[in-house]
C-alpha cells in the first residue's frame, strides 16, 4: 500500500533521471502529464520489482498490480499553476477546463476498478509555470497556452510566489475529497524561460464525490 507522500516522493525521484532542461520544454510545449506518469512507471518496476507498473490498464493512466491484481491506480492531469489563481477557471464545470472538475472526472474514471478490487485510488496533478518574460520571441509559436503565462505574470508577479499560490489554491479546492501531498519535481529552462512544476497526490478518500 501506497500513501499520498510516498507517491508524491517516487515522483519526484523518477524525473531525476531526465535533464530538468528537457522536462522543461516537453511541459511548455505539450501540456501533456504522459512524460512524467511513463517516468514514474519505469521508476516503480525499477523500486518495486515484484510489483507491475502498466501504463494504460483498463484505459487507467498507470495500474500498479500485485500477482496481476490492482493494488493502486493513478489518474493524472497537467496544468498550469496559475490557472488555479482564477476561481472561473478553478471551479469551471466542465473537464476540460476547469482543474477541480477534472479531477472529479478523473476519480469517475477509477470507479468500476475500484469497485472490482477495492484497490487504491490517486489523482497525480502536475502543476507548472513558465517566466514568459523571458521568453524569447523567436519561440513563441512552439509555447503552449502563452496567454495563461502571461495573464499569471502582470503586475510584475514574482513566478515563485504566483506558482505557489496556484498549488496552494488547488490543494484546498480539492482537500474536501482528496488526502493530499505535494513535492518539487524540477526547474529548468526552456526557450530562455525559467520553468518550474510541482506534482500534488491526491489519495482519493470519497471515491464517489
Amino acid at each position: 500500500m501506497f500513501s499520498s507522500q510516498e507517491l508524491a516522493d517516487l515522483t519526484s525521484h523518477a524525473v531525476r533521471s531526465v535533464d530538468s532542461n528537457d522536462l522543461a520544454y516537453l511541459v511548455t510545449t505539450g501540456k501533456s502529464e504522459h512524460p512524467i506518469r511513463d517516468l514514474l512507471g519505469a521508476h516503480l518496476t525499477k523500486q518495486f520489482p515484484s510489483l507491475t507498473a502498466a501504463r494504460e490498464y483498463q484505459r487507467r493512466d498507470l495500474v500498479i498490480l500485485e500477482n496481476g491484481q490492482p493494488l493502486a491506480m493513478i489518474e493524472g492531469k497537467l496544468w498550469i499553476s496559475f490557472e488555479a489563481n482564477y476561481p472561473s477557471k478553478l471551479h469551471n464545470p466542465n473537464p476540460k477546463e476547469g482543474l477541480i472538475a477534472a479531477a472529479q472526472s478523473d476519480i469517475a474514471k477509477m470507479k468500476a476498478i475500484h469497485v472490482a478490487t477495492g484497490c487504491q485510488q490517486f489523482t497525480s496533478t502536475v502543476l507548472y509555470a513558465a517566466d514568459i518574460r523571458q521568453l524569447d520571441e523567436r519561440h513563441l509559436s512552439a509555447v503552449k497556452y502563452s496567454h495563461w503565462l502571461r495573464r499569471g505574470l502582470t503586475d510584475g508577479a514574482d513566478l515563485e510566489v504566483a506558482h505557489s499560490l496556484g498549488v496552494r489554491n488547488f490543494v484546498d479546492a480539492i482537500s474536501p475529497f482528496r488526502l493530499t501531498a505535494s513535492a518539487r519535481l524540477f526547474r529548468g529552462q526552456a526557450f530562455g524561460m525559467t520553468v518550474i512544476a510541482d506534482v500534488i497526490i491526491g489519495n482519493v478518500a470519497h471515491p464517489y464525490i
